[in-house]
């Protein structure tokens, strides 16, 4: 929460327990605790209901242009269709056209698919039919790394 302020002069005020009373230093007035308390809440919920207000208007705003995106995203598919359905005859001759064009490339992707699987199918049938042997001669043949270190 905020500092305490003095009415008279804005001072910060000092609360007084036994008494409870605020007592600004520069001045001495003395002031109620609930009465300064009350003042200093109804600012501070001044200020929090602002935020809160501010927040909202930019939720409100997000909202709205997402509802206006998605309604325009909605209009931009249906009218698509539509010349879809006017020109269908020309989709149709362009849609096959695409098609002729991408055949190649779908071909190609189809035959590295293919080969994959059999240079995988290989790989597997070695290592089923070849066992595999360790080899010591290359631990023999370095020396040890412990000795150089010094």
């Amino acid at each position: 929460m905020l500092m305490a302020r003095c009415i008279k002069c804005n001072y910060l005020l000092v609360l007084l327990p036994k008494r409870n009373k605020y007592k600004c230093p520069r001045c001495s007035s003395l002031f109620p605790e609930k009465e300064i308390d009350n003042k200093e809440f109804r600012i501070y919920n001044q200020r929090q209901r602002d935020i809160d207000r501010e927040e909202l208007e930019f939720e409100i705003k997000q909202y709205k242009e997402e509802k206006l995106k998605r309604r325009l995203e909605r209009q931009k598919k249906l009218q698509k269709k539509l010349w879809r359905q006017n020109n269908n005859e020309h989709y149709r001759e362009w849609k096959k056209q695409h098609r002729l064009k991408q055949i190649e490339k779908i071909r190609q992707q189809d035959r590295i698919q293919f080969w994959r699987k059999q240079q995988k199918a290989l790989v597997l049938q070695r290592l089923e039919n070849e066992q595999y042997k360790a080899s010591k001669h290359g631990i023999r043949s370095s020396g040890s790394t412990y000795l150089t270190n010094d």
